[in-house]
C-alpha cells in the first residue's frame, strides 16, 4: 500500500528537480548570451582589422548610445584582462583570447545540455512513479 510519507517525498523530489531544470536552463540561456557577445567581439575586431586608418566610425557606448571617432590605429586593441587591468594586444593576439573564451563557454554550455538531460530523464522517471503512487493509492481506496 502506498504510504502518504512516500507520495509526499516523491512530490518534493519532482519540485527539486523541477527547480534544478529552471535554474539549469537559466544557465544555458546566460552561456548563449555570452557567447553570443564574443562572436560579435570576434567579428567587430575583424571589421576594425579592415578598417584603413584615419577612418571615421561609430562606437556603441550601449543602450543605443553611439559617439563618433577616427581610427588612429587598426592593428592593436586594448583589452580588459580583469582587476580593472587593460592591456594593449595586436588583433591576432586578441582573437586567440576571445577565441580560447568561445571554446571554454562551448565546453561549459556542452557540460550543462548533458547535466539538463539527466535531469529532465530524472524529471519524467519522478513524474512517472508519482502517477504511479497516485493510481495505487487511488485503487486502494476503492477497494
Amino acid at each position: 500500500m502506498v504510504e502518504q510519507k512516500d507520495l509526499n517525498e516523491k512530490y518534493i523530489e519532482l519540485q527539486i528537480l523541477e527547480q534544478q531544470l529552471k535554474q539549469v536552463t537559466q544557465q544555458l540561456l546566460a552561456l548563449d548570451q555570452q557567447l553570443l557577445e564574443l562572436q560579435r567581439i570576434e567579428e567587430n575586431i575583424e571589421d576594425v582589422k579592415k578598417t584603413g586608418k584615419n577612418t571615421d566610425m561609430l562606437v556603441a557606448l550601449g543602450g543605443g548610445i553611439f559617439l563618433k571617432a577616427e581610427i588612429k590605429e587598426n592593428n592593436k586593441v586594448l583589452m580588459n584582462v580583469g582587476a580593472n587591468v587593460v592591456v594593449e594586444k595586436d588583433i591576432t593576439a586578441s582573437k586567440e583570447v576571445i577565441s580560447k573564451q568561445l571554446d571554454q563557454l562551448k565546453d561549459a554550455a556542452k557540460q550543462l545540455e548533458q547535466e539538463f538531460r539527466i535531469l529532465a530523464m530524472n524529471s519524467q522517471s519522478a513524474q512517472e512513479e508519482l502517477r504511479q503512487f497516485i493510481n495505487a493509492k487511488g485503487a486502494a481506496q476503492q477497494n
